[in-house]
C-alpha cells in the first residue's frame, strides 16, 4: 500500500517548497483539522487547504508522513475510544500505523512537516497550550466529542434515512450548500 501512495500522490513537501506556500492536509469536520486551519488564518500565514473525505486522505497522508527518506508520524493524534482505553493495550506498531495516517499534517515552504495540530498552533505563535489542557484535549475531550458527532448522525440518518431512488439532497444530515437536486437521466 506504501509503494502505491508514493507512485499516485504529490510530494506535498515539495509542491510548498516550489510555492512558497504552506499545503495543509485535513479531513471536513475534524475538530483538529480545524484548530490547524484557524489557527494559521488567524496568524495570517498564508496556507492551501488539502481537504480529503475520510478514508480518501489514507493514502496521501501516508505518502506524506511515511513514504519518504524522513518520517514525519504524529506525536498526539491517533485513533482512541473515549478516554484513551484501547491506546494502552496496544503495541507500538499498531500506534504507528495509526499516526502515519493521522491529520492534520502542515507542509511549509521550508521544507518543515508539522506533525499535528498542537504543532501547527505552536508554529502560528498563537497562545501556548499547557500540556495538561492538551492531554484532556487528546484523551478525553477529542474521542468524547467524535462519539457524539457520529451518534448524532447515526440516529438522523436512522430517523430520516436516505434513498437511493430519491434525487432530492435536502436531508438533516447533509450540509445546506449541497444542489437542492441532482441531475437525472
Amino acid at each position: 500500500m506504501l509503494s502505491f501512495a508514493r507512485l499516485t500522490q504529490p510530494d506535498f513537501v515539495e509542491r510548498a517548497r516550489k510555492s512558497g506556500v504552506a499545503e495543509l492536509l485535513t479531513i471536513p469536520y475534524s475538530h483538529y483539522c480545524e484548530m490547524g486551519l484557524w489557527s494559521m488564518q488567524l496568524s495570517g500565514q498564508p496556507v492551501v487547504e488539502r481537504a480529503y473525505m475520510p478514508g480518501q486522505h489514507v493514502l496521501a497522508v501516508m505518502s506524506l508522513r511515511v513514504g519518504g527518506a524522513m518520517k514525519f508520524l504524529s506525536s498526539t493524534s491517533f485513533v482512541t475510544k473515549a478516554g484513551g482505553r484501547d491506546c494502552a493495550r496496544q503495541g507500538r506498531s499498531t500506534q504507528d500505523r495509526k499516526r502515519a495516517t493521522a491529520v492534520p499534517a502542515l507542509c511549509l515552504p521550508d521544507g518543515r512537516v508539522l506533525r499535528d495540530s498542537w504543532e501547527i498552533v505552536a508554529h502560528s505563535g498563537l497562545l501556548p497550550i499547557s500540556a495538561e489542557r492538551r492531554a484532556l484535549y487528546d484523551a478525553e475531550l477529542g474521542p468524547a466529542a467524535r462519539q457524539v458527532c457520529v451518534c448524532v448522525c447515526v440516529c438522523l440518518l436512522l430517523r430520516f434515512p436516505l434513498s437511493l431512488t430519491d434525487t432530492n439532497l435536502t436531508h438533516p444530515c447533509l450540509p445546506p450548500s449541497l444542489p437542492p437536486s441532482l441531475p437525472t437521466g
